[in-house]
């Protein structure tokens, strides 16, 4: 195992491990807590927080949080009290291809003659403004930071200043 040990382990009472893994396993249940339910589970089979951070996609910082968490809750209540992201987990596909080809485009062929270059504001209100016409109204409330960290899996460049 690499990595700083917790200072104690997750343990799982009567039951608990298996409502983790039928709320993990469950495709009726919210992705995040399907996650979350995930994660502790890492956690009950000891692994550090960096690879569990590694293995669900998510932060050091989350994981941490949602591990210290548990014993107070326990396991169950912790995965049900999780917040729901307002916004998809993933934007992958022709949403993700319309986002990096609206970005290629200069504001002015989109009639935007106020704009010199795209910031990550100013890309983000255009797509949570146009989504619906292009047919991704998923994207309605995408956040600037979603469409920096789209453009970076695109490989494009992300000053800054403009896109």
């Amino acid at each position: 195992m690499t990595g700083r040990p917790r200072k104690h382990m997750l343990e799982a009472g009567p039951g608990e491990r298996e409502s983790l893994e039928h709320i993990r396993s469950n495709p009726d249940v919210h992705p995040r807590k399907r996650l979350g339910a995930a994660i502790l589970l890492y956690a009950l089979d000891g692994l550090t927080t960096a690879k569990i951070a590694e293995k669900a996609g998510m932060s050091q910082s989350f994981v941490a949080g949602l591990i210290r968490q548990a014993p107070l809750l326990g396991l169950k209540e912790t995965v049900e009290a999780m917040p729901l992201c307002r916004h998809p987990l993933k934007i992958a596909g022709a949403a993700a291809a319309w986002v990096c080809e609206l970005a290629k485009k200069s504001p002015a062929d989109l009639g935007l003659n106020r704009l010199y270059a795209w910031s990550m504001e100013s890309l983000a209100g255009y797509i949570r403004s146009h989504c619906e016409e292009a047919g991704y109204p998923e994207l309605s409330r995408i956040a600037k930071s979603t469409v920096w960290h789209l453009l970076r899996q695109d490989g494009q460049d992300t000053g800054q200043n403009s896109v």
